[in-house]
């Protein structure tokens, strides 16, 4: 009787010996498959970022997964592949006419988010087929997700015009209510500010850089994007494009990455898009489709209807406490108000971050001696140093400044400001279709071509009162109808009637190298000579589950 009872013990040890050298075998293999699968979706998401298309994103996941699990998968096995992702995974390489049409691998609708389900890997089993169990499977997938490096969300719908370069003060959103003043100029510390020469024909001297002798919008697009709301059903409506200001553009957008997107010197946008849509792939609309079907836009059209009101709303305030709520936003936060220490009745009685960009210099001794003095000046409080003599010590730092012989110029703190964004650096050199325009500029730009993204610091806010006035500016008597406050500008009673809208935007470029690579990474950022290219350096690619 001990005798069958041990036997029987060792037959119940051996099967489950076996099953635990199987379990190992299937767990190490369960192992394996996640990273297989992790590392797939981050290398694709590292391509897509690149300007690579969906295709080239798929494609990378079938050669990443397969060399992580060292065996083939099959095509086939992609297609008979099966998942259930949550609902907000719309887009699948089936629903786009990818190669192969696996339903294992998905986007949300924004495209902001991946999805890679791998294939169930299949292995024989060496000991559980005793007990009639022949093989065993295991299943992995991961989600990756493309979140904004810096604070303040995305690229805004904006543009730089092509030439824009390190230090300009550019123009990024206009008007038509007439030119404002010319700038108040500083004169060295102790001496008071006055105004400005002002322009004399092919010479800028010291317009403003909103002034029509430096910036020509066109007749109605006035420097703003329309980009489509790929999480609401593809709309082009200004709330939109009120959210985009506000919070960055939803989706990712793209660039053309090798050759950049080019336009004959005398010849015309829209002959230059015609010449490549249909002919070459690089061209991607923004859009269309029910769905917003295109990935990674470099192709957006121009906005012909953001009205100052709306870009009050985006910026600082709903005007009248009606245009935010009367446009669905009134539950998100206007731009300039996203930072954890506001300044009060800055500008339009309004609230908002004022902190100017040299409040965040490091403090490193390998600056240029310009941005040091003005480093000095603030921090000291030299009140001998009145805004326009630092304003202009600082773009006299930013044009001083060299990437190759200098220091970062910018803590990370930066990345918290509101006022630090990207904006789509275009192939157009004016908004308008012919680029060597009459006068008018017209007719208007129908689209932008995107080569580039670069940082800026959204500097200038205008205010058109419509009529005679004073201004904010107690040194400038001249008799006109702008109201202007710059970051780190402030007035004893404000700037600008509470019921104002804002009339026009400007920034002041940055390098890339200036700032950490935390938030721009200049090996990465596109249209440099030598570079790849990838928005890595606006998104960055992270995991979750």
């Amino acid at each position: 009787m001990t005798l069958v009872f041990v036997a029987l013990l060792l037959v119940v040890l051996m099967v489950f010996a076996a099953f635990a050298v199987d379990l190992g075998l299937i767990m190490n293999e369960r192992r394996q498959d996640q990273g297989a699968v992790d590392s797939s979706a981050m290398s694709a998401a590292v391509v897509a970022l690149g300007g690579g298309d969906l295709q080239a994103a798929v494609n990378e996941v079938l050669a990443q997964a397969a060399f992580d699990v060292n065996r083939a998968i099959t095509d086939q096995q992609w297609i008979d592949c099966r998942d259930t992702p949550p609902a907000a995974y719309v887009h699948t390489a089936v629903s786009l006419s990818l190669t192969p049409r696996t339903p294992c691998i998905s986007w949300t609708v924004d495209f902001s988010k991946m999805r890679v389900r791998l294939p169930d890997q299949v292995l024989k089993t060496s000991f559980a087929r005793v007990i009639g169990i022949d093989t065993l499977s295991t299943r992995a997938f991961a989600e990756v997700e493309f979140v904004p490096r810096t604070e303040g969300g995305a690229a805004l719908p904006f543009v730089a015009l092509a030439g824009a370069s390190t230090g300009q003060h550019i123009c990024i959103r206009t008007s038509s209510s007439g030119d404002p003043p010319t700038q108040m100029v500083g004169n060295g510390p102790g001496n008071p500010a006055t105004v400005g020469v002002p322009a004399t024909p092919g010479q800028t001297n010291d317009a403003d850089p909103c002034d029509g002798t430096v910036y020509d919008p066109g007749s109605s697009t006035f420097g703003t994007l329309t980009p489509r709301d790929y999480k609401g059903g593809c709309d082009t409506q200004n709330d939109n494009v009120m959210e985009a200001i506000m919070q960055g553009t939803d989706h990712p957008t793209g660039f053309f990455a090798d050759p950049p997107f080019s336009i004959p010197n005398g010849g015309t946008s829209s002959a230059a898009q015609t010449a490549r849509v249909g002919s070459d792939n690089d061209v991607h609309v923004d859009g269309p489709g029910p769905r917003c079907t295109t990935f990674m836009p470099n192709t957006i059209e121009m906005n012909s209807g953001l009205s100052a009101g709306n870009l009050r709303c985006a910026l600082v305030s709903p005007r009248n406490s009606d245009v935010c709520s009367a446009n669905g936003n009134a539950n998100n936060t206007p731009r300039m108000k996203r930072a954890t220490s506001l300044q009060s009745n800055v500008f339009v009685g309004e609230s908002i971050d004022n902190t100017p960009a040299w409040e965040y210099f490091t403090s490193s001794s390998n600056l240029p001696t310009s941005c040091k003095d003005l480093r000095t000046a603030h921090q000291t409080n030299d009140v001998d140093w009145d805004f326009y003599d630092r304003r202009e010590a600082f773009l006299e730092c930013l044009d001083d400044w060299n990437k190759n012989s200098h220091d970062q110029l910018f803590t990370e703190a930066i990345g918290g400001s509101p006022r630090l964004a990207y904006v789509p650096q275009i192939a157009e050199r004016r908004l308008c279709d012919a680029q060597d325009p009459p006068a008018n500029c017209t007719p208007t730009l129908a689209f932008a071509h995107v080569n580039s993204y670069l940082p800026i610091f959204l500097n200038k806010l205008y205010v058109n009162a419509g009529g005679n006035s004073l201004g904010c500016e107690i040194l400038d008597l001249r008799p006109h109808s702008w109201y202007m406050q710059e970051a780190g500008q402030t007035f004893p009673l404000g700037c600008g009637p509470s019921n104002g809208a804002i009339d026009r935007l400007s920034a002041i470029v940055f390098d890339c190298a200036m700032l950490p690579k935390a938030i721009c990474d200049p090996d990465l950022l596109p249209g440099i000579p030598g570079n790849d290219g990838s928005i890595q350096t606006i998104f960055e690619a992270r995991l979750f589950r």
